[in-house]
C-alpha cells in the first residue's frame, strides 16, 4: 500500500509518524533547518514582503496591556481540553444525541462483501477540521494580542508570527486537507486485508467488523488518533507564542 505524503509540509510530527506508519511508509526525514524550510515555502514575492516587514519591526510601538497575558495559559488549557474531548465524544457508541459530530454508522443493509462507503468518514473527519480551524484561529489572534502587551520584543514576534501564518496558511490548508483523503486509503485497505484473509467468511458481519479486534473498529482507533495528532499539531505554533511570553516574563 503507497502514497505520497510530503514530511516537509507537515515537519517531523507525531502525525506524519503515525500517518507514514498506517500508508506503510518508510519514516519521515530528519526535518530541515528552518531558514531552509521557508527558503523552499517563500516565493521571490513572500520573501520581498517577509524582508520588507522584518525592516518595520524596529518602529514599532509598545503599549503595555499584560491582563491578558496572565489567564492565556488557562485559556489554552481549557480550549485544548475541550476540543480533545469533542473528539472522544464523537467516536463513542450508543446514544450520541446532542453530539456536535456523529461517527458515521454502517447502515443495517449494508452488503458485507463490499467495502462500505468513506464519503461519511471523509465528511466526518472534514467537520472536525473545520471546528479546529475556527477555534484555533480565535485563540492564535487572542495569544499575539497578548505578546504584543508584554513588551517591544515581543510585540514584533507577534507581528512575524502573524505574517508567516499568513505565509503558510494555504500551504498547510493543502496539507491538511490530504488526511481524511489518505486515510480513506487506510479503510480501503483494511477491508481488503480482510477479504483476501483465511478467516474471511467468518468475519463477514457488521458485529464482527466492529468487535474489538475487528478491522472497522481499528479504523476508528487510528483516525480518532489522527485527530488528536492533527489538533496536537494545530496548536504547536499558539504553545510556541506562550512559551516565549512565559519566558520572558520570568526574566524580568
Amino acid at each position: 500500500m503507497t502514497s505520497t505524503l510530503s514530511s516537509a509540509d507537515l515537519h517531523a510530527s507525531g502525525l506524519v509518524r503515525l500517518l507514514t506508519s498506517l500508508m506503510g511508509q518508510a519514516a519521515p526525514s530528519p526535518p530541515l533547518a528552518l531558514t531552509e524550510r521557508l527558503g523552499r515555502l517563500l516565493d521571490m514575492n513572500g520573501s520581498l514582503k517577509l524582508s520588507q516587514i522584518h525592516a518595520r519591526l524596529s518602529r514599532l510601538s509598545f503599549e503595555s496591556d499584560p491582563a491578558l497575558a496572565r489567564s492565556l495559559e488557562k485559556t489554552y488549557m481549557a480550549t485544548r481540553a475541550t476540543m480533545e474531548q469533542s473528539i472522544h465524544d464523537s467516536f463513542r457508541e450508543g446514544e450520541r444525541t446532542g453530539f456536535q459530530f456523529r461517527l458515521p454508522e454502517l447502515a443495517p443493509e449494508a452488503p458485507m462483501d463490499r467495502c462500505p462507503a468513506y464519503d461519511p468518514y471523509l465528511r466526518f473527519y472534514q467537520a472536525h477540521q473545520r471546528e479546529f480551524s475556527f477555534r484555533l484561529q480565535a485563540l492564535q489572534a487572542d495569544t499575539r494580542q497578548a505578546a504584543a502587551g508584554v513588551s517591544l520584543k515581543l510585540t514584533q514576534v507577534a507581528v512575524l508570527d502573524r505574517v508567516l501564518g499568513e505565509f503558510m496558511q494555504s500551504l498547510t490548508q493543502r496539507s491538511l486537507s490530504q488526511i481524511p483523503k489518505l486515510l480513506g486509503l487506510r479503510f480501503k485497505h483494511l477491508f481488503d486485508t480482510l477479504s483476501q484473509s483465511a478467516d474471511c467468511d467468518s468475519d463477514l458481519s457488521h458485529a464482527r467488523w466492529l468487535a474489538a479486534d475487528g478491522w472497522l473498529t481499528q479504523f476508528h482507533n487510528e483516525m480518532k488518533s489522527t485527530l488528536l495528532l492533527e489538533l496536537d499539531l494545530r496548536m504547536q505554533p499558539i504553545l510556541g507564542l506562550i512559551e516565549a511570553i512565559n519566558e520572558h516574563t520570568q526574566s524580568l
